[in-house]
């Protein structure tokens, strides 16, 4: 890849280093399926991330570990949705 990637210092000062180097291939289908695969493994590393992070604080709070444990280990019966609270917590708000 360092091959590919030319100006070190062209590079760095870019908005994005990462395409400098996917446009470096010489093909932009190759680079643009190649950003594709990047954004669909952090996209998905993300949800992992999210859906790890909920349900450790679900058994937390289900054990009465955490503060706030009523509102966070209540069962959603409606939706049927046992995590969407701790989901809703965990979660980034902007």
């Amino acid at each position: 890849m360092l091959f590919l990637i030319g100006n070190l210092q062209d590079a760095l000062n870019t908005a994005a280093p990462y395409l400098n180097l996917f446009t470096g291939t010489g093909s932009n289908g190759v680079a643009l399926m190649l950003v594709i695969i990047l954004f669909f493994l952090i996209f998905s590393g993300n949800i992992t991330a999210l859906a790890t992070t909920s349900r450790e604080v679900f058994a937390f709070s289900r054990d009465k570990g955490l503060p706030g444990s009523r509102f966070m280990s209540r069962v959603s019966l409606p939706s049927c949705l046992r995590q969407m609270d701790p989901m809703l917590i965990t979660s980034p708000h902007r």
